[in-house]
């Protein structure tokens, strides 16, 4: 696609008129890229690669360094965080054997507790889940029975999530 030069930048051009003249949409393959450029108008370079770590948030057309190119506003990927990221069952029981707490541990802890249907809840929950998310309130409730700061539960998380599931 050709973009024009106008004096807020550089737009799509839609075949209209150029100085009065309606230029055929074929002169995007059929000229030079000096006869284009003779009348405003420009196929766009490429971007410039996107930096590990970044991410596009929008792309213009600019001129840079005298070539006219597409160009990327970019910004800084977020770290993940445990809430983006749910665990395995194995996942969760690696991460929590390498802490050093024992899924026996927890699963000894869930049955101690007093109520039987939150108990009975807890274990469920424990032993069933496939797919463990850090928001559930059981998940949080087991990280507190395996007695983690919210530093050291997202810390596993992030390490657990990184073992194959």
């Amino acid at each position: 696609m050709l973009y024009r030069a106008t004096p807020e930048g550089y737009v799509p051009w839609n075949g209209a008129a150029i100085g009065g003249v309606i230029h055929p949409l074929g002169i995007e393959t059929a000229w030079t890229a000096e006869a284009l450029a003779a009348i405003g108008l420009y196929a766009p370079a490429a971007a410039d690669a996107v930096p590990e770590g970044k991410r596009i948030v929008s792309t213009n057309v600019q001129r840079v360094n005298d070539v006219v190119k597409f160009v990327h506003t970019l910004e800084d990927i977020p770290a993940p965080h445990p809430s983006d990221l749910g665990l395995t069952k194995r996942q969760l029981r690696l991460g929590l054997l390498a802490n050093g707490i024992l899924p026996s541990t927890i699963r000894a802890t869930l049955e101690s507790i007093p109520d039987a249907v939150e108990r009975e809840t807890a274990l469920t929950w424990f032993e069933y889940t496939d797919l463990i998310h850090w928001d559930h309130p059981q998940t949080q409730a087991m990280m507190a029975l395996a007695g983690f700061t919210e530093e050291q539960a997202s810390a596993m998380w992030m390490a657990a999530w990184g073992i194959p599931a």
